[in-house]
């Protein structure tokens, strides 16, 4: 029905807004590599749990645990774009690609109903969020992060929002957003 896409969908969009502050600090603390790989596993045990039942209750677990992986998800991605040097440039190209991924998804997960059925939504998320795997492992280690500003006296609201990657949360959905059951 209409109303259980909405909630479906409002469950994922709802905690995709809510980590993306609280991301964007744990992302300083302890790295956007380390919290990317965490969203992704995330997004993929979402995708993987909403697999194993048609329900709606099911259902609404799972897309608020791909919310989460993909709020935090997209923090960590603009943060490793700035932090490898990526200028205002690649960071519109990956924002932009976000966007794009949702118009693809739509076209796309229908086509694969046919052979997946109600489940074809999930099976590309879990399998989009295990290849995002592999390039966010390759990033450097040791990305500088912004936890040295954290707890010293140049820790003012204007610093940690010039310095911190929660000057990111103006961003939309994630890659893996568009991938993860919206089509339902």
């Amino acid at each position: 029905s209409l109303a259980a896409v909405g909630l479906l969908t409002t469950a994922l969009f709802v905690t995709h807004l809510a980590v993306q502050i609280p991301g964007g600090r744990l992302i300083d603390r302890v790295g956007s590599r380390t919290v990317g790989l965490a969203a992704l596993a995330i997004v993929a045990a979402g995708n993987a749990l909403a697999l194993t039942s048609p329900t709606l209750s099911v259902g609404l677990v799972a897309r608020a645990l791909m919310g989460l992986g993909t709020g935090v998800g997209f923090v960590a991605g603009i943060d490793l774009v700035r932090a490898g040097r990526g200028g205002a440039l690649w960071q519109g190209a990956y924002g932009g690609s976000t966007m794009a991924a949702a118009g693809l998804a739509l076209m796309v997960i229908p086509q694969l109903v046919g052979e997946l059925g109600w489940r074809a939504p999930f099976w590309t998320g879990l399998a989009l969020a295990l290849v995002a795997l592999l390039p966010v492992s390759a990033a450097d280690r040791s990305t500088p992060t912004n936890a040295a500003i954290w707890g010293t006296a140049e820790a003012t609201p204007f610093t940690i929002a010039r310095r911190s990657s929660v000057t990111t949360v103006g961003g939309a959905a994630g890659v893996t957003t568009a991938c993860t059951g919206e089509k339902a």
